[in-house]
């Protein structure tokens, strides 16, 4: 039987592959040490492991554990006499017996060798034992140490630099803090080509001497690791076909000796520049210089349409982030990174969020400064596994809403990661003013590396790298400089040029080199470029297609033969994957475009929106795309084009974001996606509309086409405001709309607008504006053969009658409506949530009512049947309301499971709107646990979503939970201290209140309820 007995790392024992273990602690303990020392005495044994007993106490568990362990093991094994306890060396395969066996490169089993003598295992009542362990420890680390050096040598004169780097790394494993071994692995790593694990080294074993020791490393580690992290700098040069890094040497020497110091703070490395100086490949370079495994990059770059669009530098970046962390798994407030996932979709990809207007209405603040706050947060988390390194190319084609966002990033994040940034020079820069303050402000770390041209010297070099010595001579030394100015980006065109042409005429600046190139390239070649320009972020073969047609292999041999002269690049689309096509600098790309006559721009423009059109559906919400499109649309001057697609994403933006049921079939619902956006920016949304309108109508006063426009801005603006509780603007943009679309004969601008006059009286519970307008709905949505806008009406017309008291009407009209629905999912076009908002109308009547069981069924049957379609809106308020019901039944910890699941859903926008009830009754929930933070934060949430609406049923529900609350506070401190400033009048006004509220509604038993629990009805 074979035996094998480990001691090095976790201790064990095996008979033929099966572990054996005495069942006593101190017999195994007796085991190992026996096998470690080969004999002992039973006296030592006896003293070792029960010193603390008699002599004759002592033998007798040394004679019960030597049983237990020669019953486990193969007879043999373990020797006894009257005086010793002996192991049979033959019998037994131990792992010590391999530790000379270290030194040998040839020995491939080494790393199990490698662990600590006994890992994990103690015997704490014998002190005696742990005396012997420690010691035994010692002196075989030592024998690994030794081992491990002597492998390294040998693998160091044998050539395995990976040998050396493995013996290395486990020697660091024994001793973290050996400074020598960190040294020789710096060295290994730099020569192996990995400077980034030499970078990643040293910051970890300064960092671990600082927290664990409070020391620092020798002035001669600090020496040795920045003279091997700037070896070899300088000595690349281009080859003919592709150019390399070229020059530099003191900019990198600067930022990587900013780099391998120690910092408290985020670093800004702000390298600016004129065009086509290297600013991208010199921040290219260093990247590459320090990249590590324990590194996490993430790259945005803006253009020039970028002003344009919102964060779109921010997007790509967040799109690097969410393919390369599990955001879920960190630990952060659900909520605020659905926010941010929501604000960047990217970030998100693959997954459908509905952010809401309540989602930001919780976030009062302004959006960009919460934006940069939470992703600091996000960064932070991300920062406890690997460092990330941001990279945003070009800041001066920076919004301002990017900037501002950089700026709170920077101010709210508290790890020394690191942010390089990259900008064209200008005389007066606001991102420069912005990162020097931050600077002064100690926020952040700034390094600022202005790059200038190459002097004459330099370019020389250069060109001297790229082209032979006979074009050099020929053209004369002074004559590269005299070309380019020392530009890195010209010296390279020139380059290019005149290999294809050595005996050209001698060009003028980047102009007359592309020109030159420009005029030696074929037709296919050109009318490629030219297509290409009109893409500022590349284009892919689809794109090309659709602007020229032709065989897609013949554009694919077109393009490789312009990567072949360096003009392109290949890519990938951000976030797609798809290969796509870019100039290899934007000036060229500029240059190319500018060139091109106006009307031949216009026609690839026209071109590239109708291809975009295509594929930009407005129900998945995809800002690149969208932004691309309107370009496409402003440069072509399709003006109304333009215009009908932004009234076309608002009015889908206000149906998702705005209406508790958003009234459209499954299938859209089901593939959706929207953005966070709140009040401000959906503003500046609607202004920019404005003026797109206005200058649409000076163009072309009296079209009936821009009439009809104008006509769903006035509907689209009203209805935000009404969504906002700014009822009387919002009904002064309707009535408005209304007149024009009764007018013109416009019939679904104006159904669209009775139906914002409807959300009015619901928003208010005002049946006296629900049933005129809920009537005039019904009747034109009859005319129009809309049926799902007949369902609609009929439902707030049954609300019209729940709110006058009349419940068995109100029910007898939801039916109805439910009816409608059904019928329309007969035929093929499922419109779910719209008869499950009339279940819900139906489950508060039963609620109001008394009849609690049938309201509970009611509403679960409603969360049961989302789940069973994958639907999100409407999931949170259906809990909410089982929630509700559920306290009402004296069913507390049924009314906690409904709100923890409604807040899951809701706070990672999986949910749909809640109102404001979810956190009231999360407050309740959560100051019957006695969780008081997280009760006070409830409860300011569900002010913040109740307050601007003034809706009946929320108010109440809001009241109610303010009234058991301060019940709660009059005789509990620890609730007065957290709530006293939020909950400032007695409990009883409260509830007094949240009575009326409830009596207006119908709802008698909860507001008698809370007269006889607070004693109301003795005042």
């Amino acid at each position: 039987m074979e035996v094998r007995i480990r001691l090095l790392g976790s201790p064990g024992v095996e008979v033929d592959g099966a572990r054996v273990v005495p069942s006593l602690r101190k017999a195994e303990g007796l085991l190992y040490y026996v096998v470690a020392e080969g004999r002992a005495s039973r006296e030592r044994l006896a003293t070792l492991l029960w010193g603390d007993r008699d002599e004759e106490s002592a033998h007798n568990n040394l004679r019960n554990a030597l049983y237990l362990i020669r019953r486990a093991l193969p007879e043999g094994v373990l020797l006894c006499d009257r005086r010793d306890v002996t192991l049979c060396r033959e019998r037994v395969l131990r792992d010590l017996d391999d530790l000379p066996r270290l030194e040998d490169p040839a020995f491939g089993e080494w790393r199990g060798l490698c662990g600590e003598f006994l890992d994990g295992f103690e015997v704490p009542e014998s002190e005696a034992y742990g005396e012997w362990l420690r010691g035994a420890r010692d002196r075989i680390r030592g024998r690994l140490r030794e081992g491990l050096r002597r492998r390294s040598g040998a693998c160091y004169d044998s050539g395995d630099g990976q040998g050396v780097e493995g013996a290395l790394e486990a020697l660091l494993q024994l001793d973290p803090f050996d400074e020598d071994a960190t040294l020789e692995l710096l060295e290994c790593h730099v020569a192996r080509g990995n400077p980034g694990r030499a970078f990643d080294l040293f910051r970890s074993f300064r960092a671990r001497l600082r927290e664990e020791l409070d020391l620092a490393p020798s002035p001669r580690a600090e020496e040795v690791f920045r003279r091997l992290l700037l070896r070899g700098e300088g000595r690349e040069t281009p080859s003919p076909d592709r150019p390399l890094f070229f020059g530099r040497d003191e900019e990198i020497r600067t930022i990587l000796e900013t780099l391998g110091r120690e910092r408290p703070r985020p670093l800004a490395v702000h390298v600016w520049g004129e065009a086509g100086v290297g600013k991208s490949a010199l921040v290219r370079r260093i990247l590459s210089r320090t990249a590590s495994e324990e590194q996490l990059p993430l790259c945005g770059r803006a253009f020039e349409v970028s002003r344009d669009r919102p964060f779109s530098p921010w997007n790509d970046l967040l799109g690097h982030l969410g393919r390369s962390v599990d955001l879920d798994r960190l630990d952060l407030d659900p909520l605020r990174v659905s926010l941010l996932a929501g604000a960047f979709p990217a970030l998100d990809r693959g997954r459908r969020r509905t952010a809401t207007f309540e989602h930001a209405a919780l976030f009062p603040e302004a959006n960009p400064v919460m934006l940069g706050e939470i992703l600091a947060e996000v960064l932070d988390r991300v920062a406890e596994v690997r460092t990330p390194v941001l990279f945003l190319e070009d800041l001066q084609w920076f919004d301002d809403l990017s900037l501002t966002l950089l700026g709170a990033l920077l101010a709210h994040a508290s790890r020394p990661w690191t942010l390089f940034l990259t900008r064209r020079s200008e005389a007066v820069s606001p991102s420069r003013r912005q990162l020097q303050r931050l600077a002064r402000e100690g926020v952040v770390e700034l390094r600022e590396i202005p790059l200038a041209p190459f002097d004459p010297p330099q370019t020389l070099a250069f060109c001297r790298a790229l082209l032979d010595e006979e074009t050099i001579a020929l053209r004369g030394e002074d004559f590269f400089y005299r070309q380019t100015q020392g530009i890195p980006l010209l010296v390279v065109e020139l380059a290019r040029a005149l290999r294809e042409n050595a005996g050209g005429e001698d060009p003028r600046g980047l102009a007359g080199i592309l020109a030159g190139r420009y005029g030696e390239l074929s037709e296919p070649q050109k009318e490629l470029l030219d297509a290409l320009s009109v893409f500022e972020e590349g284009a892919t073969q689809e794109d090309l297609g659709a602007l020229l047609g032709g065989d897609a292999l013949e554009r694919a041999r077109v393009a490789e033969s312009l990567l072949r002269k360096g003009l392109t690049e290949e890519g990938l689309e951000e976030g797609e994957g798809c290969p796509v096509l870019r100039f290899h600098h934007q000036r060229i790309r500029e240059y190319v475009y500018e060139a091109m006559p106006a009307f031949k721009r216009q026609e690839l423009h026209r071109r590239a929106a109708e291809r975009l059109e295509g594929i930009c559906g407005p129900q998945n919400w995809n800002p690149s795309l969208s932004a691309r499109l309107f370009r496409h649309f402003a440069r072509s001057g399709q003006g109304e084009k333009e215009l009908a697609l932004h009234l076309r994403e608002m009015r889908l933006h206000i149906i998702l974001n705005h209406e508790l049921f958003p009234l459209l079939p499954d299938g859209v619902l089901l593939s959706c996606s929207t953005p966070f956006s709140d009040r401000p920016d959906t503003e500046q949304k609607l202004d920019q509309v404005r003026e797109l309108l206005h200058r649409l109508n000076r163009a072309q006063p009296g079209s009936s086409r821009i009439t009809a426009l104008e006509a769903s801005y006035l509907e689209l603006r009203g209805g935000y405001l009404i969504a906002w509780g700014a009822y009387k603007e919002g009904r002064h943009f309707l009535d408005r709309s209304l007149r024009l679309a009764r007018r013109e004969g416009l019939g679904p601008v104006q159904l669209r607008c009775l139906q914002h006059l409807c959300y009015h009286g619901l928003q208010t519970d005002q049946p006296g504006l629900l049933i005129p307008h809920g009537r005039e709905m019904l009747r034109l949505a009859r005319e129009l053969g809309r049926d799902a806008s007949v369902g609609a009406a009929l439902r707030f017309l049954g609300v019209a009658r729940q709110l006058g008291g009349d419940f068995d009407g109100a029910v007898r009209i939801f039916q109805r409506s439910i009816e409608v629905f059904r019928g329309l999912e007969e035929v093929g076009n499922p419109h779910t949530l719209g008869e499950l908002a009339a279940e819900n109308y139906i489950g508060e009547v039963l609620h109001w009512s008394g009849r609690l069981p049938e309201a509970l069924e009611r509403f679960e049957t409603c969360v049961d049947r989302c789940e069973e379609k994958g639907l999100f809106w409407g999931c949170s308020l259906f809990h909410s309301n089982a929630a509700s019901v559920a306290l009402d039944l004296g069913d507390p910890e049924g009314a906690a499971r409904h709100v923890e699941r409604a807040t899951e859903l809701f706070e990672r926008c999986q949910g749909g709107r809640s109102g404001s009830m979810l956190y009231s009754l999360k407050a309740l929930m959560e100051g019957k646990a006695g969780r008081y933070a997280e009760a006070l934060t409830a409860l300011e949430r569900g002010e913040l979503l109740c307050a601007p609406i003034r809706k009946k049923s929320w108010s109440s529900v809001h009241l109610l939970a303010k009234a058991l609350l301060g019940e709660r506070m009059e005789r509990d401190p620890r609730a007065r201290e957290a709530w006293g400033g939020v909950l400032t009048r007695p409990a009883r006004d409260y509830a007094r209140e949240a009575a009326s509220l409830f009596d207006a509604l119908g709802a008698r038993l909860r507001a008698a309820s809370l007269r006889e629990r607070f004693g109301l009805d003795r005042d």
